[in-house]
């Protein structure tokens, strides 16, 4: 018997993993992207007082020009999100600098998942990669998807670059000839940002 409760109680205090990216980690990344964000605007716009912003979530490379077009539509811009991008409207009533600015707090509040990839160290990538393999790609099959073309943990034809060209991301062959819509509800069953990589963690 006391054996038994001797067991539960080790079960009961087993330290929960820690993610592959540290808060610390996730804090550098979240400054060195909003920092470059705000150089872009600063650099047309010195007079500017840059805004305090809160990161919301990190958005897939699918969904974010979608996001951040509904973004600056409800911050009160003309805005046209289609498979080219997006357009910005001059009647929208604001300025120049005014839209670059509200451009600025949108990009921040939904950073970019494969401007993330980016700033990722080797170790992290490897983490990222084995994410993809272990929990999405079961998933997607699951879901009744083709599988997707996932490479092995660290494998090196994988890279960060290749991820951000969209080639090597999980959906990427997945999207072809699809309404955005249905995208939208892959990823949202599916989803390919992992929680330890959201920079909105931590804040």
């Amino acid at each position: 018997m006391a054996a038994l409760i001797a067991v539960l109680f080790t079960a009961g205090c087993a330290t929960v993993p820690e993610p592959p990216v540290s808060d610390a980690q996730i804090a550098q990344i979240r400054t060195v992207m909003l920092d470059q964000q705000w150089r872009s605007v600063s650099i047309y716009y010195p007079e500017l007082e840059r805004p305090v912003v809160r990161v919301e979530r990190t958005v897939s490379p699918y969904q974010w020009t979608r996001v951040l077009g509904d973004c600056l539509h409800d911050a009160g811009y003309n805005v046209e999100v289609s498979t080219d991008g997006m357009s910005f409207s001059a009647d929208s009533g604001g300025s120049v600098q005014d839209y670059s600015l509200a451009t600025y707090v949108c990009t921040a509040r939904f950073p970019d998942f494969g401007t993330v990839i980016s700033q990722l160290d080797a170790p992290a990538f490897i983490a990222l990669q084995a994410f993809w393999a272990g929990t999405v790609a079961p998933c997607l099959t699951l879901a009744g998807e083709p599988a997707p073309r996932v490479a092995p943990e660290g494998s090196p034809e994988i890279t960060a670059q290749s991820v951000i060209g969209m080639g090597a991301y999980p959906i990427a062959g997945l999207v072809q000839g699809r309404e955005e819509a249905d995208v939208a509800r892959l990823e949202q069953r599916c989803p390919t940002v992992p929680a330890w990589l959201d920079l909105a963690r931590g804040q």
